[in-house]
């Protein structure tokens, strides 16, 4: 807690200058912020906050006036850059372009639900993990299965890659290869005694 003192006063009271942040105060000085001087009533030694937070903390004034609205990004947009159109369709240009399909995700850290919406043709899973697929895809070995998984073996680019299907409604495991940006034809390895 701190009460103003009249600048008279300060000699007769253990004045210590202008407030300086590296200094530790005790009770019953007196330091100096601008134009106002500040008796200190608790010692900041050992204090809970440092002696900026401390100081400003105390000399807390009254709120300012609410300030003026700035000028939204639209506003800005249509000052700086001359854009002509309504705010709906100022946030339409916004959008970039679509990005690259990215790998998809895992899950259970094992399987990964492959979505064949995302990846209609199997050329294009070119990523190494192990895909379960719920619908069909171009350029499978068969276009009646709906339900299979597939293992990715591939380098860190993804030009050489090594595909196994394996279809579990007829028991079936097929392989193909790419290499030099080519893909080999899908060969049935499956075979039963």
């Amino acid at each position: 807690m701190v009460i103003a003192i009249e600048t008279a006063e300060l000699q007769k009271l253990r004045f210590r200058g202008e407030y300086d942040p590296e200094t530790w105060y005790k009770k019953m000085d007196v330091v100096t912020n601008g134009n106002h001087a500040y008796l200190v009533l608790i010692d900041n030694r050992r204090h809970d906050l440092d002696n900026t937070k401390y100081f400003m903390a105390l000399m807390k004034g009254r709120p300012g006036d609410p300030g003026k609205n700035g000028k939204s990004a639209y506003d800005l947009a249509v000052e700086y850059q001359g854009f002509n159109g309504t705010v709906l369709q100022w946030l339409t240009s916004l959008r970039g372009e679509q990005g690259i399909q990215g790998a998809p995700g895992q899950l259970n850290g094992l399987v990964t639900d492959l979505s064949v919406a995302s990846y209609p043709d199997a050329d294009a899973v070119i990523s190494k993990n192990i895909y379960a697929l719920d619908g069909t895809q171009k350029n499978l070995p068969r276009s009646d299965v709906t339900k299979s998984f597939m293992v990715v073996l591939a380098n860190s680019t993804g030009d050489t890659v090594t595909q196994l299907w394996f279809d579990p409604v007829n028991v079936e495991l097929y392989i193909r290869a790419k290499s030099n940006g080519k893909w080999s034809d899908w060969r049935w390895i499956t075979l039963w005694n």
